[in-house]
């Protein structure tokens, strides 16, 4: 079986979605293909309150706010000073910022793209794709379907740019060391983000909707190669070593309730993030330091430029792309300057390894 549509999207996660969301309602036929057959949970992340305009172009905000995530009205921190600092959300004219159920969110932005118009294909898997003769010949498993565009949106793995030999920048060896934690007392219903620099990089702790804490420990992979980070005991008195949040947590009667996990957290980018028929967004255009806290606002509005760009001289298409990929490389520089300034702030082990590699 073969079907055409105007573009298609490989990944199911905000970029895809978004893109996906405003090319149907710019007209175009569009299918979105999801590896996974549902939503999987996922680390907890806190989305900025900049994101609020974009839910609402996408006409999602109502939805999203009676979907039981968890606001939250700003961010404490110890870095470069030995007291934990605060930042509120009063004065931002968005708002509050919002602790996500990543499933339920990358859920409710599917039946979006579905209701919308998308044809939506869940636990599908690309067996192979080509560039032939303008347009792209996709086989999945029992159909074929042919575009002359395609977007990216497959994270940090840039699935679809590599297989097309597209190289990746990776600017470090960041990792995020996670678990989860519970309290028996029910009590804590603070939901600000808490972060604390360390001699070898940096903790996080945040209160998920379910009201466990996620708590995160940022590093670069090679710093502990010899470690086993697999033992509870080991990541358990590293999170002790800390000033306050380690404090926070045991008032609050706190306990790692599962075993420790990893993830890739680098920095990194594509050297080129658009080609003939193709775009990338979100992580798989550009992967930003969790400490910037963009990585799912990033992903949201690159994916709604991305198909703002296609539907700007449709079906040539030609100028909206090239606007997107200058617009890219400003967010990128932007995005290094911010993120050398925030490493810069943290002076106390600024001759360490995972301290002076970011200098």
């Amino acid at each position: 079986m073969t079907a055409d549509y105007d573009v298609v999207v490989a990944g199911g996660g905000p970029g895809g979605t978004a893109a996906a969301i405003t090319l149907t309602r710019g007209g175009l036929k569009v299918i979105l293909i999801e590896t996974r057959s549902a939503q999987e949970w996922k680390i907890g992340e806190t989305l900025v309150p900049e994101s609020r305009q974009i839910l609402q172009n996408l006409g999602v905000w109502e939805s999203f706010v009676n979907d039981g995530h968890l606001p939250c009205y700003g961010n404490c921190s110890a870095w470069g000073t030995d007291q934990m600092l605060e930042k509120d959300f009063i004065f931002n004219p968005w708002g509050c910022g919002w602790q996500l159920d990543r499933a339920r969110f990358e859920m409710m932005l599917l039946r979006a793209s579905e209701k919308e118009g998308a044809v939506i294909l869940r636990g599908e898997t690309v067996q192979d794709f080509k560039w032939w003769e303008g347009r792209w010949e996709i086989d999945l498993r029992e159909r074929t379907v042919r575009s002359p565009w395609l977007i990216d949106a497959t994270g940090r793995r840039a699935m679809v740019a590599r297989q097309m030999g597209k190289s990746r920048l990776i600017l470090d060896q960041l990792i995020s060391i996670y678990v989860t934690a519970t309290s028996d007392t029910g009590a804590d219903r603070d939901s600000r983000t808490f972060i604390e620099s360390r001699p070898e990089g940096w903790w996080y702790i945040a209160l998920m909707p379910n009201r466990r804490r996620t708590v995160g420990f940022q590093t670069d992979a090679d710093l502990i190669r010899d470690q086993d980070w697999r033992d509870p005991a080991w990541l358990q008195k590293r999170f002790c070593e800390t000033r306050h949040l380690a404090v926070l947590l045991e008032t609050q009667g706190y306990r790692f309730d599962a075993p420790a996990q990893i993830t890739s957290a680098h920095s990194g980018r594509l050297e080129q993030c658009f080609g003939e028929g193709w775009l990338a967004v979100g992580d798989a255009a550009q992967s930003f330091d969790p400490l910037s806290g963009q990585g799912i606002f990033n992903a949201l509005i690159t994916g709604q430029k991305a198909a703002e760009a296609l539907l700007q001289d449709w079906p040539e298409a030609n100028a909206g792309v090239m606007e997107y990929g200058t617009s890219m490389e400003d967010r990128w520089a932007q995005f290094l300057q911010n993120r050398q300034q925030n490493y810069l702030m943290e002076q106390t082990w600024k001759q360490l390894p995972f301290w002076l590699r970011r200098r």
